[in-house]
């Protein structure tokens, strides 16, 4: 007898053996997803759970706008949570807003800084489309705060 003739072809895979095979395929798929979907909102679940923690009204849906529109979110957020610690309560001072002026090539943290350097004196701050109005026109000094 030679070598050759001895040989069987293989028993073909029983059906729990394949479906085993693709349950641990699957399996493996899924976590890969999961893994690359956390990656991917972590950064966004870090934002929103920033402005929860400051009440802000901005849900996970906002910050992946921002993200979409070019618009860093780190930045809208830390503007507002700003202004909410200064204690101004301005209802036109909104993540859509501080957007806007964004987009428009405004310095946010200069216009804010602003509006929390004026609050602190007994006039009133000028509302804060007249002071991006300005900040864009490079018209008012937002270096320093009126003394006046």
């Amino acid at each position: 007898m030679s070598a050759c003739q001895n040989l069987t072809p293989p028993a073909p895979l029983l059906a729990q053996e394949l479906f085993s095979i693709v349950m641990i395929a699957t399996l493996v798929l899924c976590v890969v997803i999961l893994l690359v979907a956390f990656v991917a909102f972590s950064s966004y679940f870090r934002h929103w759970l920033k402005a929860l923690k400051h009440h802000l009204n901005l849900s996970i849906f906002d910050i992946m706008g921002m993200t979409f529109r070019k618009v860093p979110p780190g930045r809208i957020i830390q503007a507002l949570v700003r202004i909410k610690e200064a204690g101004i309560d301005d209802s036109s001072l909104t993540a859509n807003t501080l957007e806007q002026h964004y987009l428009a090539g405004g310095n946010i943290e200069a216009v804010v800084d602003y509006i929390i350097a004026e609050s602190r004196f007994t006039k009133p701050v000028p509302p804060f489309s007249e002071l991006c109005a300005l900040q864009l026109a490079g018209l008012a000094p937002f270096d320093k705060p009126h003394l006046s």
